[in-house]
């Protein structure tokens, strides 16, 4: 036995169809609902479902005007296959013409006289989607306007923006040569320009000033190198040119390690370097995103903090992440177990499970008095602590890491600590920056 049509079977086969049917009418008191594609009177389709039985389909044709076709006694089988393909009243014994009334039209096909409610009906339902398509069409030439209005906007505030900068650069370079320097040291300069006064600064970076800033600089990362590495990476290391290194590294995964220079450029011999840091080193070239600090720690660990803000890490820890949230970050250093790490911050420090040594030298009474400087952590234990007074903690080292380390004398400024050795670097005089 067939299941008769009912409108919330026809609203459920219209979702279920492969056409993206929309309701667009539905008519409580005649019991009428209408469905379409987006845009019924261009995409050529609209089924009027009543609940008595009938169903009518409106088919847009590209060469003539639309066929109308009404049937009766349909079922949901039908109402299912008609809504997959519309085209399904288009039979040898279906007949239909256009340029008939409408009235003609569904006597022939239904075979019963068309009744008043039923044209009415169908009058209303052209006008309602044809204002609907008025409506589309305002809405759209609204908008197309708004994006105009919007364009020739921001045209006009660039071009008047640029206008008012060429104005002030010409007149500041007309007067630029007239004016003299008021203090000669501190190349700063008095402008009257157009009875406003006006102080312009100028840096006069000297080639005396430059070495002073450069020697500064290369004294605060350390001039000179130790390092206790197997052959090959010792070679490597010794070769290196310590006044273009920014950043020292060794990998806790294997023998070997890595360095950035102060131009932005990274080179590597770990074969174990994280994909991330390897794509974030290898995109970011440029003196304004180098590293300025660079740690690395076992099972992938890393920590990078760029010139221009960025930091990028992978602690595996949500405590380490929630630690790195917390404040402005100078430097990370990895302990030899997951969850051991120690966040430098600019006034402070954040730590867990880290060496019971390392943590005794930073809560000590004479250093917790003096700020904490570098600290940085091995995968067998070992750290290293430098604090603002210029004293230093160490441990968990072996003898030859001792010797090393305390062979380079006071003034320590970075030790690396990795799988397969370490690295120090330090300053022969002891200067302190």
């Amino acid at each position: 036995m067939t299941e008769e049509i009912s409108l919330e079977g026809a609203r459920r086969l219209a979702q279920q169809s492969v056409h993206d049917w929309v309701e667009v009418y539905f008519n409580e008191a005649t019991e009428v609902v209408s469905f379409a594609f987006d845009s019924p009177l261009r995409d050529g389709a609209r089924l009027d479902v009543f609940a008595s039985g009938t169903v009518g389909v409106i088919l847009q044709h590209e060469k003539r005007s639309c066929t109308q076709i009404y049937r009766t006694a349909v079922d949901m089988v039908l109402l299912e296959r008609l809504f997959d393909n519309p085209r399904l009243h288009n039979l040898p014994d279906a007949y239909r013409e256009n340029d008939r009334p409408f009235e003609r039209v569904l006597e022939n096909v239904i075979d019963v006289p068309v009744t008043d409610g039923v044209r009415e009906e169908h009058t209303e339902l052209i006008e309602h989607i044809e204002g609907i398509d008025d409506e589309i069409a305002r809405l759209r030439t609204q908008r197309h306007a708004l994006i105009q209005r919007a364009a020739t906007a921001r045209q006009d505030r660039e071009e008047t923006e640029l206008q008012r900068r060429e104005a002030e650069e010409q007149l500041l370079q007309s007067h630029f040569d007239e004016l003299p320097f008021i203090d000669e040291k501190n190349g700063m300069r008095r402008e009257w320009i157009a009875g406003n006064e006006v102080m312009v600064v100028r840096r006069r970076e000297t080639t005396v000033n430059q070495a002073k800033v450069l020697e500064r600089e290369f004294s605060r990362r350390g001039k000179a190198l130790a390092s206790l590495l197997v052959a090959s990476e010792h070679a490597f290391v010794r070769s290196l040119d310590l006044r273009e290194v920014q950043c020292l590294a060794c990998s806790a995964d294997d023998e070997g390690i890595i360095y950035t220079t102060r131009g932005g450029r990274s080179f590597w011999s770990t074969r174990v370097l994280p994909p991330a840091l390897d794509s974030a080193l290898r995109s970011r070239v440029g003196a304004r995103s180098r590293p300025l600090a660079l740690s690395l720690g076992s099972g992938g660990r890393f920590f990078v903090r760029f010139a221009n803000g960025g930091l990028m890490w992978d602690g595996q820890s949500q405590k380490l992440d929630a630690a790195i949230d917390a404040g402005n970050v100078m430097s990370v250093a990895f302990g030899a177990q997951q969850e051991s790490f120690l966040v430098l911050y600019e006034d402070g420090a954040a730590w867990g499970n880290i060496p019971k040594g390392l943590e005794e030298a930073i809560n000590n009474e004479h250093t917790r008095d003096t700020s904490l400087l570098y600290v940085s952590m091995g995968p067998q234990g070992q750290y290293f602590a430098r604090f603002g007074d210029g004293s230093f903690a160490a441990g968990g080292l072996n003898q030859d890491e001792e010797r090393v380390l305390y062979g380079c004398g006071r003034d320590i400024r970075v030790v690396c600590f990795g799988a397969g050795g370490m690295i120090v670097r330090y300053n022969h005089d002891r200067q302190q920056t």
